[in-house]
């Protein structure tokens, strides 16, 4: 006999998105004002677009497909292109994606 779950609540659940611009080390101290202006607004853009599309129903995954597609078509960002060394002198890359619909947990990494 399985336990039963409880029901997942939709009036209530908020999406959130996180996004980052690739490797490296992408600062207000270590880039001119006018470049970090440039990287800041285009993660904006980013954030935006994908929003939009999760405040209309779209799936979280097709939303996060979207937000990747953006980065690796923006040549500012090292997306799907490749990586910095690491401080150990080696090139790592990964990509991660989890779809969750309540207690299933889903991931691929």
């Amino acid at each position: 006999m399985s336990p039963s779950l409880p029901p997942i609540p939709t009036s209530t659940t908020t999406p959130r998105l996180i996004i980052h611009g690739g490797a490296g080390h992408i600062t207000r101290a270590n880039l001119p004002p006018a470049a970090y202006a440039i990287y800041r607004t285009s993660l904006l853009s980013t954030l935006r677009s994908t929003s939009d599309l999760l405040t209309t129903g779209t799936t979280a995954l097709d939303a996060a497909t979207h937000a990747i597609t953006l980065l690796e078509n923006n040549p500012l960002f090292n997306c799907a292109r490749g990586a910095v060394f690491t401080r150990t002198g080696t090139i790592e890359l990964e990509a991660s994606v989890m779809v969750s619909r309540g207690f299933r947990k889903r991931g691929v990494g």
